[in-house]
């Protein structure tokens, strides 16, 4: 295989680059590109990051995936494309700079500004050699618990599956927008693509960012493109939305919860100080749960998201509002798995009465 300068050979890494469009008469748009070929026949997948310039966990996810890999044990091929944006990258920016465009809504435009332009021949380059693919993004101004999104499309019934092997607690479903690599990919070449998010605000997170490391493994095992063992977690949830706390002032955000923290009913999660005003707004949580996202800026302005919850209701079940129990049994068709204890629910379990958190994990479990 030979994209750009890159040509695979079995059994290594190799490294080039590849020109995705022209800035001007004297540059082209491009980007660096690795190919990692297996001994053996396989399937052939892309795992891509840094679409938008300003997330660098999941560019970092992709870095140190590179280096874990052992090529010998592979089956088919890998291509790694780091950082698709590396204009914005550069200037700390989600855009590319050249026409201010998201690269991430440009795979469907008939227009003709160099994002769009890139998107094209990142389809033809890229997508319609591949039989699925993974693009790792991070939260931007919002730090993510580690997630698959997978599309409410009944039609893409692969990329539900995917989003389970990954092997994370919660999966998000969401409606893609138009534009996006992953909706685009499957309309235009039937090319599933697993979007992942994994931290943000612009700090690396080693424990997400292993997590992601996982998840994609697992992904390359089910594909029968590594051997080994798929972890899971024994219960996942389908989640369509998390419940967003939006500041309804501007002013000095200060958070008294941190990113997987438990939360009661009623506890106090963060203040908004506004200091024209003199004025302080507490934002309390509206049910249990667990913190899913949290803004790392402590200036906000009003209609900022500053942190979302998952909601538990009862004090029974804890089930998750508005959420799919994923049981063990819809996952029995998968191979080769390790069911492991649910991290963020058994935290959640320890932080309510200590004489009846067992046997209501207990019940949990069944």
């Amino acid at each position: 295989m030979k994209i750009g300068t890159c040509k695979s050979i079995k059994g290594k890494l190799t490294k080039g680059k590849l020109i995705l469009g022209r800035i001007s008469k004297n540059q082209n748009y491009e980007i660096p590109i690795m190919i990692a070929e297996g001994k053996k026949e396989g399937k052939t997948i892309f795992i891509c990051s840094g679409i938008h310039g300003n997330e660098i966990n999941g560019i970092e996810t992709v870095n140190r995936f590179i280096k874990k890999l052992n090529i010998n044990r592979l089956k088919g091929t890998i291509i790694f494309l780091p950082i698709l944006n590396p204009y914005g990258f550069n200037k700390r920016i989600r855009y590319i700079p050249f026409d201010n465009k998201d690269l991430n809504r440009s795979f469907s435009s008939k227009k003709k500004t160099i994002s769009n332009k890139i998107a094209d021949n990142l389809m033809k380059e890229i997508v319609s050699k591949c039989d699925l693919g993974i693009d790792v993004h991070d939260g931007q101004y919002n730090v993510l618990l580690p997630h698959p999104r997978v599309p409410k499309n009944k039609k893409e019934e692969f990329c539900f599956e995917l989003g389970k092997v990954f092997g994370t607690e919660i999966i998000m479903r969401r409606e893609a927008k138009q534009g996006m690599l992953a909706l685009e990919s499957f309309r235009k070449h039937k090319v599933h693509v697993l979007t992942v998010e994994v931290g943000g605000a612009m700090r690396l997170y080693d424990k997400y960012i292993d997590e992601a490391i996982v998840g994609i493994k697992n992904i390359l095992i089910y594909n029968d493109m590594l051997n080994g063992m798929i972890r899971v977690p024994l219960r996942q949830f389908f989640l369509d939305d998390r419940h967003g706390y939006i500041s309804k002032v501007e002013g000095i955000l200060d958070l008294k919860v941190s990113l997987g923290n438990n939360v009661k009913k009623g506890q106090l999660l963060a203040t908004v100080y506004n200091p024209l005003k003199d004025s302080t707004k507490e934002v309390k949580a509206e049910h249990s749960g667990f913190v899913f996202s949290t803004r790392m800026n402590d200036k906000v302005d009003k209609g900022d998201n500053i942190l979302s919850i998952m909601h538990f209701e009862g004090r029974k079940n804890f089930i998750p509002l508005d959420a799919e129990i994923i049981s063990l049994g819809d996952l029995e068709e998968i191979k080769n798995i390790v069911l492991i204890p649910p991290k963020l629910l058994f935290n959640f379990f320890r932080f309510i009465n200590p004489y009846t958190r067992m046997k209501e994990f207990t019940k949990f479990l069944r």
